[in-house]
């Protein structure tokens, strides 16, 4: 983290170590609910926004180049999104 305190990033720390370990949980309760494959891909991007925003220290970066290092994990997250609801449609 480059312009932010030690504190901020401790901050950053515990809240990534929280959507991970809320990952490994829905994977371990619910791997076979779609719903629960959804959140975990939502929680990837969550988790993706605090490694470039806080641990890449680009808060401060041109809007341009945010929006794209986030769009790129959103974009995927999505895909994985469509997937899960398509086979939950073809399946029922």
């Amino acid at each position: 983290m480059a312009h932010g305190t030690e504190r901020q990033l401790n901050l950053a720390y515990a809240i990534l170590i929280a959507l991970a370990l809320s990952g490994v949980v829905l994977a371990a309760g619910g791997a076979a609910v779609p719903a629960a494959g959804a959140a975990i891909l939502v929680l990837a991007v969550l988790k993706a926004r605090f490694v470039i925003i806080d641990f890449m220290g680009l808060g401060n970066a041109s809007p341009a180049l945010r929006i794209a290092l986030i769009a790129w994990p959103v974009a995927f997250a999505l895909a994985g999104i469509s997937k899960i609801a398509l086979s939950a449609v073809l399946a029922g």
